[in-house]
């Protein structure tokens, strides 16, 4: 009798338990089931956007390429959850008032490019290439570079803090910004050599204000210069547009540049 009891115990003791453990496992293949893709958020202005870049453009006014690096990064990882966001024209501010939404808790990834529409490099562009004064010319670069040591540093700063709380467990990457001459390169005819060399210290010194500002974020700033170089702007094989019709895909990267330079350094980096 009490030897019965004892097998009846033992019998309903390992139901139970191998019950519980079931239980356990369907749960832990439901998790598994609905667990969400992490999200990549491509953030910024028109060098994410892809302006330039000679593929499908979509997005409205945003002008958003498919040959972007943004899109080629998220068309080569499909088990994110891509947003594509980036805008042509946005500057820090609007960025920070329009960007942001998609970034949630769940964000694993965030790229950006932001800061050369605050220090007005376009319009500079456009003077140093229709105003014959070389003076205009240095006087806009020279602007653009104070701008970027002075006004800049807060902007980037208010940005990167509204992405760090949006989406605290995200990986950031912050691209910088090419530089587009080989100021010695002879033979160059787009702009005199000191119109050359101020733009591309105007590119170096918005470069570090966004490398210290992204540090200082805890965010890792990507250098794409190094990769650009040998490849500008009068480069017998150039990854940037020059003049061009549309004037506004002038002065940024083309399909090259998007895969061989942006797209390079997000995919050594990028889990």
């Amino acid at each position: 009798m009490f030897r019965s009891r004892a097998v009846l115990a033992l019998t309903l003791s390992f139901v139970v338990a191998m019950s519980t453990e079931s239980s356990h496992a369907l749960r832990l293949a439901a998790d598994e089931v609905t667990a969400p893709a992490p999200r990549y958020v491509a953030l910024g202005d028109s060098y994410s956007a892809g302006l330039g870049s000679g593929g499908s453009e979509s997005g409205g006014s945003c002008l958003r390429n498919t040959n972007a690096f943004p899109a080629r990064w998220a068309n080569a990882h499909p088990g994110f959850d891509s947003v594509l966001n980036a805008c042509s024209g946005a500057g820090t501010e609007a960025v920070r008032r329009s960007q942001l939404e998609p970034l949630t808790g769940n964000t694993a990834l965030v790229s950006l490019t932001a800061g050369g529409n605050d220090i007005g490099f376009s319009r500079t562009m456009t003077v140093c290439v229709v105003d014959p004064r070389d003076s205009s010319c240095l006087t806009g670069a020279r602007k653009g570079a104070d701008q970027a040591r002075t006004v800049l540093p807060e902007r980037l700063r208010l940005l990167y803090a509204a992405i760090r709380d949006r989406a605290p467990k995200a990986d950031v990457l912050v691209f910088g910004y090419p530089r587009f001459f080989r100021t010695a390169k002879i033979g160059c005819r787009l702009l005199k050599p000191a119109e050359r060399e101020a733009i591309n210290d105007t590119i170096d010194a918005l470069n570090r204000v966004i490398e210290q500002q992204a540090t200082a974020a805890g965010f890792r700033f990507v250098a794409v210069s190094p990769a650009f170089a040998g490849h500008g702007l009068c480069a017998a094989k150039p990854w940037l547009n020059s003049v061009t019709f549309p004037a506004v895909n002038s002065f940024h990267p083309n399909n090259a540049g998007q895969r061989d330079g942006y797209l390079a350094a997000m995919t050594a980096l990028a889990p």
